[in-house]
């Protein structure tokens, strides 16, 4: 089987076997690397600069099998937690997040420019009278298509309507009302017009909202949000944009954040306490050596081995801290009241 820029010109077969040149290229740059002369920084900028850059192009086209991220995963996390060799374990990179942000991008290049090359292609195969949201099946699709497909989910709860002209945006089915996610308004009443348009809260004179209209059709909670949405020239045409982004444009940074904050959704542990993620976000703009950043972060996320966290974890030990005798070490008393620490 052949290459060209880099990719297997045939997809047939089992796709762990086919991409198995991409966990051999990061487990040889992986351990080609001595661990115990860095520091957690170092290692951070070494995984973010030579590791993940090894499969990103792959990625970038291609749905990797879960048995291949999951060894790509074990190879970066094996030199993470390793110190002069030898392997631990644990994970700080999620693969199936970036791939899927990835794999988004080029979705969104379908989205944003369907004149291309790329696009006219895809569309000229599988949508050739609708648009690559819709999920219309096709007979005998490419790896490449199911692959860029599969992230359907990830693009569309994500998508808004800005409002330009506000003629072709129904009020009540599209995703136009700039919530924590968007969605279309919350109707004042339970009956609504369902050919209701945008155009029709817009004062077409002024070129401002219809404020009247506004409470009458609308939840109070959705007036204030759809007062503040800016309005554009009139003679714009309605657009899609991406919600988690200033200019409207999909960045894989923020669709591997919005992905992997979902992700961590669904595996949290409800623990009582403040709100504390404004605070892990400001730890990485702090002015200090990357080693310090990151044990900041494992004090606020509670990944310091204190006596208190080894017993929650199930392993056997005394929970009184060793240094002053309290009778319970936790990572708030071994930092600021342990006597010999303050």
């Amino acid at each position: 089987m052949g290459s060209y820029l880099g990719l297997p010109e045939s997809l047939r077969g089992s796709k762990t076997k086919v991409f198995s040149f991409v966990r051999d290229r990061l487990q040889g740059r992986t351990t080609g690397w001595s661990a115990k002369l860095l520091s957690k920084g170092g290692k951070e900028l070494m995984i973010k600069s030579v590791a993940t850059a090894v499969p990103t192009f792959v990625m970038s086209c291609f749905r990797l099998p879960k048995t291949m991220t999951s060894k790509l995963t074990s190879a970066v996390a094996n030199f993470w937690w390793s110190t002069s060799g030898q392997s631990g374990g644990g994970m700080h990179w999620n693969v199936d997040a970036l791939n899927s942000a990835l794999l988004a991008k080029q979705l969104w290049r379908l989205i944003e420019a369907p004149d291309t090359l790329f696009a006219r292609v895809f569309k000229g195969r599988y949508y050739r009278n609708s648009n690559p949201m819709e999920p219309i099946r096709s007979y005998s699709p490419s790896y490449g298509w199911r692959s860029i497909t599969s992230v359907r989910s990830l693009v569309n709860k994500r998508l808004i309507i800005r409002v330009g002209s506000g003629e072709s945006i129904s009020i009540w089915t599209d995703p136009w009302v700039p919530s924590q996610s968007p969605r279309p308004a919350f109707s004042k009443g339970p009956l609504k017009d369902p050919s209701l348009k945008i155009s029709h809260l817009i004062d077409c004179h002024t070129n401002t909202w219809r404020t009247d209209r506004l409470k009458e059709f609308f939840a109070p909670e959705d007036v204030d949000l759809i007062g503040a949405i800016p309005l554009g020239s009139r003679r714009l045409d309605d657009s899609m944009g991406w919600h988690y982004t200033k200019s409207g444009m999909y960045t894989v940074k923020s669709g591997y954040d919005t992905e992997r904050f979902a992700v961590s959704q669904l595996m949290m542990v409800s623990r009582a306490g403040p709100e504390i993620t404004p605070l892990l976000a400001g730890v990485w703009g702090v002015s200090c050596p990357p080693k310090i950043k990151h044990f900041m972060w494992q004090v606020l996320t509670g990944c310091i081995s204190v006596s208190a966290n080894l017993r929650r974890r199930g392993i056997a030990c005394d929970t009184a801290c060793v240094r002053c005798g309290a009778e319970e070490e936790t990572i708030n008393h071994a930092i600021f009241r342990c006597p010999p620490a303050r």
